[in-house]
Parts: C-alpha cells; sequence; structure tokens
C-alpha cells in the first residue's frame, strides 16, 4: 500500500484558569507547542463567565487548571 502525506490545519480550544488574559495566553501557547504540534497562531484570549465554564469545559480540546 502506498503512503501519503496529509497536511492537516486544525483548531484547538483551550481552557485556561489563570490570573489575566496575558498569562492565559502564555500558559495555552506554552501547552500546544510543548508536544509535537507546530502552532501558527493563537488568541486573543477571552474572560468567560463563571456560570458558562461548563459548556466551555465540554467543548474545550485542552483544559490548563491550577
Amino acid at each position: 500500500m502506498p503512503y501519503f502525506n496529509v497536511p492537516v490545519t486544525a483548531i484547538c480550544r483551550v481552557l485556561v484558569e489563570a490570573a489575566d488574559e496575558s498569562e492565559a495566553m502564555e500558559r495555552a501557547t506554552d501547552e500546544i507547542t510543548y508536544g509535537i504540534f507546530k502552532m501558527t497562531s493563537a488568541g486573543p484570549a477571552q474572560r468567560i463567565n463563571s456560570e458558562d465554564v461548563d459548556s466551555f469545559l465540554r467543548h474545550a480540546d485542552v483544559v490548563l487548571t491550577d
């Protein structure tokens, strides 16, 4: 069977618990670029309301908490 090279561009939603947007961006980008993935862009970080956290937890690909 032959081999195929298939470049894939995907979106990864990262839910981050952080003191502010700057820390959230730093933690998210550090986490994603730590592995085998190549990140091309990110952000901006957006603060979410506490009543919406459960919904974001269900749909996030990565969750970073303290």
